[in-house]
């Protein structure tokens, strides 16, 4: 039974890891992305590149649009990941978003 405990707690703390790993990479791909001078593929790769540098073997796809919410422009990334199974290989996917408020373009 204590096996089987121990093995749930470490399930969870690396599905935990690499949610928040996530989310945070798909925030700075937001926020590189919402820059004047950058799209949103721009946000996608830096948030892959940024997670792969995290979270090494996993793979990661990312995604970056242009979006309007309450009549503001704001720059979304959307990263996802395999869930973790006892170790860094995956038994399903963790999709997380991140937006920030774009830059007024010239």
């Amino acid at each position: 039974m204590v096996v089987i405990i121990g093995l749930a707690l470490i399930q969870l703390v690396f599905a935990l890891h690499v949610r928040n790993t996530l989310q945070s990479t798909a925030s700075a791909g937001a926020q590189h992305a919402a820059l004047a001078d950058r799209s949103p593929a721009d946000g996608a790769a830096r948030a892959i590149d940024l997670a792969q540098q995290s979270l090494g073997s996993i793979s990661v796809e990312a995604e970056g649009r242009e979006e309007s919410i309450s009549g503001v422009s704001v720059a979304s990334v959307t990263v996802s990941a395999p869930v973790p199974l006892v170790g860094m290989w995956g038994a399903g996917r963790i999709a997380v978003t991140g937006r920030a408020i774009e830059e007024g373009r010239t």
